[in-house]
């Protein structure tokens, strides 16, 4: 589950970055302390935590079933 965890941490600060935001500001809009991602990288966080962040940047946290052809596929294993 932490490789799932790091995922979503990833992501989220992927897709800020993207925007132009720093860590810090991504906390900020999440209505955070700015060194919360810190105590996140090195703990297990609440998943009202991760939604929360992904929220302030433009995410939503969605369950899929998995399914080996999709995950395949994500892991670049098909083509």
């Amino acid at each position: 589950m932490d490789d799932e965890i790091n995922s979503l941490i990833k992501e989220i600060i992927r897709v800020g970055e993207a925007k132009g935001l720093s860590k810090g500001e991504i906390t900020a809009r999440a209505g955070m302390p700015n060194n919360k991602f810190g105590r996140i990288i090195n703990t297990d966080p609440r998943l009202s935590t991760l939604i929360r962040l992904g929220h302030a940047v433009g995410l939503r946290l969605t369950f899929i079933e998995e399914d080996e052809n999709l995950n395949a596929i994500i892991n670049r294993e098909v083509f």
